[in-house]
């Protein structure tokens, strides 16, 4: 029997792309990007790229001892995420809130190091 679990590795790395989404990433990635230099873009992703992978690494290593510690089992967390992705969805579609003069720099790493647009 190996240590490393190759089917569990596979599978976490599947979900954890599908939650990143890094194809549908590229378009926003690409217009949020559009107004900086080479050099400016290179800081921007190299942040975005660092707060990835502290979120990533934090939670896939003490989450489950946040969620014990605050009472929380998985599937009341996952309707939870449902209800609220809900109304988010209800809200854009019914007000269509669009943002208005905000600063790509200021803004870029949110929608990368969570899920983008």
């Amino acid at each position: 029997m190996s240590l490393i679990d190759f089917t569990a590795i596979a599978t976490l790395s599947i979900q954890i792309f599908a939650i990143m989404d890094p194809l549908a990433a590229i378009p926003a990635l690409t217009q949020a990007l559009s107004g900086f230099n080479d050099k400016d873009c290179k800081i921007l992703i190299n942040k975005a790229s660092i707060v990835i992978f502290i979120l990533l690494t934090l939670f896939s290593t003490v989450g489950s001892y946040i969620l014990v510690f605050l009472g929380i089992d998985i599937p009341s967390l996952r309707i939870a995420a449902g209800i609220i992705l809900i109304a988010v969805s209800i809200d854009t579609l019914i007000t269509g809130h669009k943002p208005e003069n905000i600063n790509p720099g200021e803004y870029i790493v949110v929608p990368i190091a969570t899920v983008c647009p």
